[in-house]
């Protein structure tokens, strides 16, 4: 007996992005078998550009909570997965396949999918995000911003996937969702103070906005949380990156706190589904040691991974 195609629905949230909305749903319109766009209110042809694609759009009344809407988004959606994807967000069609094959085993219930910032020297930072999960088993986001919905689900559950999702955000908007989402994540933060994923957030977003010692603060609390180790590397990382502009030898007592961290947890789940982590540590390695051509490779290195 032949099995059942499972079925894939995007879930997307969007506001005003009739610049960049067709790219992204013409990226996976062979993908996917529904498109849910939840719309919080754009007063652009972002709608009419969705309903070109035959999505099913809703709107929602926006409550400065990203949670909400994604959540929102997915209550409509009928497949058997949920692709998650941003307006500023597309796939390839090479990575199709390895997508497809994914769904069809039912040992896992969440991908991570390889996720590549664009600059607008097409260059960033590279990292994994949740990007596919299974529909009707309870998974929901949490949090008002950096909206997260691996807490609480069994890790063996997890992995990753061979596919890349590009993320290309209007560099002209940039600033002001810094700004946006560093007060949400300060409300979060103060919900959950024993949190490492809002510490380190505020900590990244403090930074974006120039406020440097404070994120720095952020950072440091973070290696104090009993939270899943990834949080503890990145934010070693933050630190030893941060200090290496203003002091080279704090710079590298955090980058050895941070191979240790790694030694310790390269075999936990949350470092697993980063396989970055091993090269962003050899490269920064090979700059804190080497002391060659300094400005040359670490504003290269900065330019790839922060």
């Amino acid at each position: 007996m032949k099995k059942p195609i499972k079925k894939i629905s995007l879930c997307m949230i969007v506001k005003n992005e009739e610049k960049i909305l067709f790219k992204s749903l013409n990226s996976v319109k062979n993908l996917v078998d529904e498109m849910i766009v939840v719309d919080t209110g754009s007063s652009d042809r972002t709608k009419e550009i969705a309903d070109s694609f035959g999505a099913k759009v809703f709107d929602f009344k926006w409550i400065d909570d990203f949670s909400a809407a994604r959540n929102y988004s997915i209550s409509k959606s009928s497949g058997d997965w949920i692709l998650i994807l941003d307006a500023d967000e597309y796939l390839i069609e090479d990575d199709f396949e390895s997508i497809r094959k994914c769904i069809n085993d039912n040992s896992k219930d969440v991908y991570c999918l390889k996720w590549q910032f664009l600059n607008e020297k097409k260059t960033g930072f590279k990292s994994f995000k949740v990007g596919l999960f299974r529909n009707k088993i309870g998974i929901r986001y949490q949090g008002l911003a950096h909206e997260e919905i691996l807490k609480g689900i069994d890790s063996s559950r997890w992995s990753t996937i061979e596919a890349t999702i590009f993320h290309e955000p209007a560099l002209d908007r940039q600033k002001d969702k810094e700004a946006y989402y560093y007060e949400l994540v300060k409300r979060q933060l103060a919900l959950e103070p024993e949190s490492a994923h809002w510490q380190i957030s505020c900590g990244i977003h403090s930074f974006m906005l120039g406020f440097s010692s404070i994120a720095k603060e952020h950072w440091i609390e973070t290696l104090k949380i009993k939270d899943r180790p990834i949080f503890w590397i990145y934010a070693a990382f933050y630190l030893a990156r941060f200090d290496y502009e203003n002091n080279i030898n704090d710079s590298i007592k955090y980058f050895e706190k941070l191979k240790e961290i790694y030694e310790d947890h390269k075999e936990d789940p949350s470092v697993i589904i980063h396989p970055e982590i091993k090269g962003i540590l050899d490269k920064f390695e090979n700059i804190v040691y080497k002391k060659l051509d300094l400005d040359k490779d670490f504003q290269k290195f900065k330019d790839e991974v922060f």
